[in-house]
């Protein structure tokens, strides 16, 4: 009896280890400070670019979902914008700079598009980037 408990309590452990895992989906975060004046060559770029390209990953199934966040003004923030893109697992997130090739070439072939030509470096700088699980996450149903 005491072999079949502990049999089953480690059994419990993997498969509540392997479900663990396999929830915690993994985000890319990065922050970004845009430079003074520059604000809609910046936003332009990221609605341009970064957007599309999340779209299409999206469709096709590399990423699980994206969020551009424009932080409102403030006086002393780090950073104004936060591009958050979400994976599904660690496979996907491993695979990401491949399947990301695949989409930048699929969808601006020709390169990426700039507003007044001016080059990331002349309208923002990347402040932080960090990885991060989702350790709980909830879809709420507004109601209407």
């Amino acid at each position: 009896m005491r072999k079949l408990i502990g049999t089953l309590s480690m059994v419990w452990v993997f498969i509540f280890t392997v479900s663990a895992q396999s929830i915690n989906d993994i985000w890319v975060i990065d922050y970004v400070k845009i430079k003074p004046g520059k604000e809609k060559e910046a936003l332009y770029f990221y609605e341009q670019n970064w957007l599309p390209f999340r779209e299409n990953a999206k469709r096709e199934g590399f990423i699980k979902s994206y969020q551009l966040i424009h932080i409102k003004r403030q006086d002393n923030s780090l950073f104004d914008l936060m591009l958050m893109t979400e994976f599904a697992d660690s496979t996907r997130f491993k695979s990401m700079e491949e399947n990301f090739r695949g989409v930048m070439s699929k969808v601006r072939p020709n390169g990426p598009l700039f507003l007044n030509e001016l080059r990331p470096k002349e309208f923002m700088e990347f402040v932080n980037a960090a990885e991060a699980v989702s350790i709980v996450s909830r879809q709420v149903k507004s109601k209407q």
